[in-house]
């Protein structure tokens, strides 16, 4: 099945579903419509009998750069509600990548910092390049690691290293 989506290519062959993170101009950082063609990306290679793993990548030299600080309104910003923007995005994502029963593996092809590396440590695989750069920065803005990298680091690397 093909997909009609801006931001996130979905493409399956020989059993693999290739979800590619697709604003390469932004280094793939996610917005609103990033997150729901993602979950619904997802959903489709969870569905699809045909497929039998799923690779995650980004487009262009970044797997990704984390959130689309940029793409937040701040025009209201008293009325924004940061829980159920979470639950709405990240919450789900994360979610749905770690009940899909099928294998997923986070292809890191460059940088992968903030969000977009709590994206990949909840896939069961990470495989990076050799110039791939990693970051966990929410402190340095003010945030704490609500994308699920406090949960998964040290479950990968364990708690010291974490």
């Amino acid at each position: 099945m093909e997909l009609k989506q801006e931001t996130v290519l979905y493409d399956v062959n020989n059993q693999i579903a290739t979800i590619t993170l697709n604003r390469p101009n932004v280094k793939n950082a996610l917005n609103d419509e990033m997150h729901h063609e993602l979950f619904e990306s997802f959903k489709e290679a969870e569905r699809d009998s045909d497929v039998s793993v799923i690779v995650l990548q980004g487009a262009g030299d970044a797997f990704c750069s984390g959130a689309d600080l940029k793409s937040a309104s701040l025009n209201d910003r008293t009325a924004f509600d940061y829980g159920d923007s979470l639950r709405d995005t990240y919450n789900r994502l994360i979610l749905t990548i770690t009940q899909i029963q099928k294998p997923i593996v986070a292809h890191i092809n460059g940088i992968a910092v903030g969000a977009g590396l709590s994206i990949a440590l909840a896939c069961d695989f990470r495989v990076a390049a050799y110039d791939a750069k990693m970051a966990l920065s929410f402190l340095n803005i003010g945030l704490v690691p609500d994308a699920g990298a406090s949960y998964f680091l040290p479950r990968i690397v364990g708690y010291a290293k974490a």
